[in-house]
């Protein structure tokens, strides 16, 4: 059975490392590394318009879950243990707080089925759906230490925040929280997460893959992805 992630980030030999390390060991990750393996797929500035975009991921998601085995597919913009984190500061709807008292936490998209590709748990409410449109109320899930941190005592399903100080910045609904992951390091605690949905803002990603023998060429004007170098998916080669 095969996963299939894609990321926004350039992948780095490092991360391969890590990864490595975390299968077997003692510790809990947060997710499943086991037969996870990374590849990049370049989306073009001219897909820059959001439909154009979305219908791009819709055609490469498609046809990455239609490929024997393949359990899931999906993206992100950091990828746990190779990359560096942005971060943001959040309001929370009816406290009062000045910029300066505003939580900072690590802000990530989430694209496609990546919790499911991941092995990310949804641990109360819900996960992303392609009903949380773009003309839709904008939705955020909170990873376990959010949820922990600034509502200690509440359900944070339902709660509203806002990125930024900006009072024409939409709110967010939280309306899922998922399991913690060390992103930084194998060694260091969770921190404080907040996901956004792909569909809901500007994303661009590359690619991530669910298992060694799957692999990314790219041949002539094609885009080739191969299961045990036979060619299993083509897309045309999208040019900048």
């Amino acid at each position: 059975m095969r996963r299939i992630v894609l990321v926004n980030d350039r992948m780095q030999t490092k991360y391969r490392y890590r990864l490595s390390a975390a299968v077997g060991r003692s510790f809990d990750p947060g997710f499943k590394p086991e037969n996870l393996l990374t590849l990049q797929v370049q989306v073009p500035r001219r897909l820059a318009a959001a439909d154009a975009r979305n219908a791009f991921y819709a055609d490469l998601f498609g046809r990455l879950d239609s490929l024997p085995g393949v359990v899931a597919s999906g993206g992100t913009t950091r990828l746990p243990l190779g990359s560096t984190n942005v971060s943001t500061r959040v309001m929370i709807d009816g406290r009062a707080m000045t910029p300066a008292e505003m939580p900072e936490v690590e802000m990530r998209r989430a694209v496609h089925n990546y919790f499911q590709a991941m092995g990310m748990p949804i641990v109360r409410g819900r996960g992303f759906t392609n009903e949380d449109g773009p003309g839709t109320q904008p939705v955020a899930i909170v990873n376990q230490t959010m949820a922990r941190r600034l509502w200690p005592d509440e359900d944070p399903v339902g709660k509203r925040v806002r990125m930024g100080s900006n009072p024409d910045t939409p709110w967010s609904t939280v309306i899922g929280v998922v399991g913690d992951l060390r992103h930084a390091a194998l060694d260091a605690e969770p921190v404080a997460e907040f996901y956004i949905w792909y569909l809901q803002g500007r994303c661009t990603v590359e690619g991530k893959t669910a298992t060694i023998p799957l692999m990314l060429d790219l041949r002539g004007d094609r885009l080739v992805v191969g299961w045990n170098r036979e060619p299993v998916i083509e897309m045309q080669r999208c040019q900048p």
